[in-house]
């Protein structure tokens, strides 16, 4: 009996330790792809770094836990359980918020690419919204909100959109692109945006899951091992 607590304990410690470097990998990846949006979708981006914050958190605890109930030190193995559950508790405020925003994801995408796109041809030099928007056309292979002919009313041509929105690109090639829209993208931003900010969300909900699923075990294994081995010192 003595022996198998502490060895399941161990287990589930290895397998949280597995989960947290899972949870810390996938959120440096987003963390770094979503920086160039930080001030429009902000929320990927500051809880990609909370589930960094996170991860690092569990990974320590999980490693002491491991160690300390395999050298089968009692209050040590309070200490690492307690950070454990602390984060799990993290996780889970992550999980809430990232499953709320999750379902607005889509308006979210609206209104900033709309924002975006009125920002486009502004003079403010402490506004990034060109560089911005021609990130978000050129990586999504898309154009304007939700089609191409919003960049008429932006241009004073009426008929022009940004080079961005090019297929090929070429210096201008978005000059009366609008006439014959044969070499740019039809599609709008909109939809492609959230389908992918949608998408990290759920695999962000997922993986913290996991760990919450793994770091909570681990933590009441510590907990009741933590008590055993008490019981063991007070009878010797």
């Amino acid at each position: 009996m003595s022996k198998a607590r502490p060895w399941a304990c161990i287990i589930t410690c290895i397998l949280t330790i597995i989960s947290a470097l899972i949870l810390l990998i996938a959120s440096s990846v987003y963390t770094n792809r979503s920086y160039y949006l930080c001030n429009y979708w902000g929320v990927l981006f500051a809880f990609s770094i909370w589930s960094i914050i996170v991860s690092c958190l569990g990974f320590v605890a999980a490693i002491g836990l491991a160690y300390v109930a395999f050298r089968r030190f009692p209050a040590l193995t309070t200490l690492f359980s307690g950070l454990l559950v602390a984060a799990v508790l993290l996780s889970i405020i992550c999980i809430i918020v990232l499953f709320v925003n999750r379902a607005n994801v889509r308006t979210k995408s609206t209104r900033e690419t709309g924002f975006l796109m009125a920002d486009y041809v502004s003079t403010d030099l402490r506004k990034n919204s060109k560089s911005v928007m021609d990130t978000v056309q050129a990586t999504y292979e898309c154009c304007g909100a939700d089609q191409a002919l919003n960049w008429a009313p932006i241009f004073s041509d009426g008929k022009s959109t940004p080079d961005s929105c090019c297929r090929i690109f070429t210096p201008g090639c978005g000059n009366s692109s609008l006439v014959s829209q044969t070499n740019i993208y039809i599609r709008g931003c909109i939809e492609p945006v959230a389908s992918h900010y949608r998408q990290q969300y759920s695999v962000l909900i997922g993986l913290n899951f996991n760990f919450v699923l793994f770091a909570l075990v681990s933590a009441i294994l510590g907990l009741i091992f933590e008590r055993y081995i008490r019981e063991q010192y007070q009878m010797m």
